[in-house]
């Protein structure tokens, strides 16, 4: 979620949606490893 008006709409920065979505993509490995979970990063 990098367009301009997403980090007014949600009050984080580009860098805290990409942490988050790497943290929830090793959360999905973590309770589904047999799932082929791919993570989506823009930036």
């Amino acid at each position: 979620m990098c367009e301009p008006i997403m980090p007014h709409k949600t009050g984080l920065s580009i860098a805290e949606h990409q942490t988050r979505t790497l943290s929830n993509y090793e959360e999905l490995l973590r309770l589904a490893p047999e799932l082929p979970w791919v993570p989506v990063l823009q930036g």
